[in-house]
């Protein structure tokens, strides 16, 4: 919603700004005041109409997750395909997109959606109280008709005169004394429509509080209505001088609200100018073609990009793999936050093979591997045979076969570092590419997964878990958003590779405490994403300790001798919200003695 008053609001500012340039000094006020009205209604159609186009060429992966590589002494960096970890005191670390016990601030998009409509409401009520004030205007009081299909409605005290739809209101004063003036001027608001006007603008004023164009548009389109009034009162035949005196003489009249049109409304000066300025030619309406121009640079402008259909090889892969690029890179002196990095960067093709720390996977979501070298210093290898920095192996990304990760028992070095007669036996990590042949063995997959789950655990909270999650664990899963974050990040990265392989399926996983809405909005991603094989479980169980209970619970497992590193899997199976953990977490380090 944010999104699109923003594009409404982006619009709406140059089409009126474009009216201000060729057409508001003119006086075919009947046509302006289409204009305008025009303005209004494509400001805010054009940006909810869907139009999509090509999507365009992507970041590279090797651009995305180099921000994110981390200062650990024996980590190849892949996030997807590395397993979460546990420092010696138990807390969680981030490992890839995994989180635990990580708390969910407000997104900007939030912040500015409630600001909005914190806004949004003030100006709905300022408008309902101006609407209660009219209703009352328009009660009691002597009623007559004008002849006209108009009910006028005379007032005792000393009012402005006014007109809404087929009502007249004016005083007793005015009825006796200027009747025929201030009628003529009434009944041709009445017979011209302006009343319809003003809701529209009064709509548009409050989609748009925020955005001063809207007002001034409103303004504009206000003077351009009691323009025409006063062009119907001099073409009746009244004498324009005894007309103006009365216009001065109500000038400093009562404003009753926005919703009326008033005899006095707007800029005295500017009205009388208008009733004495020579008309323009009406090839000046040409003018208003600039809409044209500026309505087909907004449709380019507002156009999405649209998902891959379902079994396409998505184009972000097809760019990171089309192209080849070097094998490896040596990135030198890069500073990401406040730290200065040195890595090895590895360039994969599609389909290379990986085998690291016992994992066997065919990689097919990050196309570039990073590797630390500003602390541990891998110790990295072509086909057995060690290379560094000054002598990187002169081949392409598509070259690549397989990336051997491992680690030693010890590791010595005769003659210099990284050389040929460098001996394996070590703590330092190996990472050997292969460029030869290999044939890669029945059952290793692809690190996509083909069965993702959706956790719905209440109070909007969304988390994501690969493969099928355990019923009523609301643990072992990774923190995510249902829209993009300020990285440009949401769900929809996560299901997005997913979704395209055969035979994928999406669990949906909602709690006992989860409402019929946030059930409803994952469903509408489903249908949003075209993943049309999912499965809604509902009303899992959720449990919440209480301070005194989650202690008694942590010294259970104490006595029991369940080591501290070992509580996260403690607690799936008691239904607990990671979101609760996080909260109360200190009072388990307290019963442990962690600081």
């Amino acid at each position: 919603m944010v999104y699109y008053v923003l594009k409404s609001a982006l619009l709406l500012t140059l089409l009126y700004g474009g009216f201000s340039v060729f057409l508001s000094s003119e006086t075919f006020h009947r046509f302006n005041r289409v204009v305008l009205v025009v303005i209004m209604l494509v400001s805010m159609a054009l940006p909810a109409v869907h139009i999509t186009t090509e999507r365009p060429t992507p970041v590279t992966l090797e651009q995305y997750w180099e921000p994110m590589l981390q200062d650990t002494e024996t980590q190849a960096y892949s996030p997807a395909s590395v397993a979460p970890e546990q420092t010696a005191d138990g807390q969680a670390v981030l490992s890839g997109h995994e989180s635990r016990f990580v708390s969910v601030p407000f997104t900007k998009e939030q912040v500015l959606l409630m600001v909005y409509l914190s806004g949004l409401l003030v100006v709905v009520l300022r408008f309902v109280c101006h609407g209660v004030r009219l209703a009352r205007g328009l009660r009691g009081s002597m009623r007559c008709s004008d002849g006209q299909g108009n009910t006028v409605i005379i007032k005792g005290s000393n009012v402005a005169p006014f007109s809404f739809m087929h009502y007249i209101v004016m005083s007793l004063d005015d009825y006796e004394h200027h009747r025929r003036l201030i009628l003529t001027h009434e009944q041709a608001h009445a017979r011209l429509g302006h009343s319809y006007d003003v809701v529209l603008i009064m709509a548009t004023e409050a989609l748009q509080w925020f955005n001063p164009f809207a007002w001034l548009l409103g303004r504009e389109l206000r003077a351009i209505h009691e323009y025409e009034a006063d062009e119907a009162v001099i073409l009746q035949g009244i004498d324009a001088k005894q007309y103006q005196l009365l216009l001065v003489r109500k000038a400093v009249g009562n404003r009753l609200q926005p919703f009326a049109n008033t005899l006095n409304r707007g800029s005295l000066k500017q009205r009388i100018n208008m009733m004495y300025k020579q008309k323009s030619t009406p090839w000046r309406m040409l003018r208003a073609a600039f809409i044209i121009p500026v309505a087909a640079m907004a449709i380019v402008a507002f156009a999405e990009t649209p998902l891959p259909a379902a079994g396409d090889q998505s184009s972000a892969d097809k760019e990171a793999t089309a192209k080849p690029r070097p094998l490896v890179e040596y990135k030198a002196n890069r500073k990401i936050g406040k730290r200065i990095y040195n890595s090895y960067v590895v360039n994969l093709g599609e389909g290379v093979w990986i085998e690291q720390d016992g994992k066997s996977f065919i990689e097919e979501q990050n196309f570039c591997w990073s590797f630390n070298d500003s602390r541990g210093h891998p110790v990295m290898q072509l086909n057995g045979v060690a290379f560094d920095q000054n002598n990187l192996p002169r081949l392409t990304s598509s070259d690549l076969k397989k990336i051997e990760i491992k680690k030693a028992g010890k590791t010595t070095v005769e003659g210099y570092a990284h050389g040929s007669n460098l001996k394996i036996e070590g703590e330092r990590m190996v990472v050997n590419l292969v460029t030869t042949p290999v044939t890669i063995p029945a059952g290793v997959e692809g690190n996509v997964p083909r069965v993702q789950t959706l956790l719905l655990p209440g109070n909007g909270q969304l988390y994501i878990k690969n493969g099928k999650a355990t019923p009523g664990d609301w643990m072992h899963c990774s923190v995510t958003s249902w829209e993009k974050t300020s990285y440009g990040y949401s769900v929809r990265n996560e299901l997005e590779r997913s979704r395209v392989k055969p035979g994928y399926k999406c669990y949906i996983y909602a709690s006992v405490e989860t409402p019929q809405k946030d059930i409803s909005r994952a469903e509408a991603l489903m249908r949003e994403l075209a993943i049309s094989n999912y499965e809604v479980v509902r009303s899992l169980p959720k449990k919440h300790f209480t301070d005194s209970e989650l202690r008694q619970w942590a010294r259970a497992e104490k006595a029991k001798g369940t080591a501290f590193g070992n509580l996260y899997d403690a607690m799936a199976p008691n239904h607990m919200d990671c979101a609760d953990v996080h909260r109360q977490w200190h009072i388990v380090k307290a019963v442990y003695g962690k600081k």
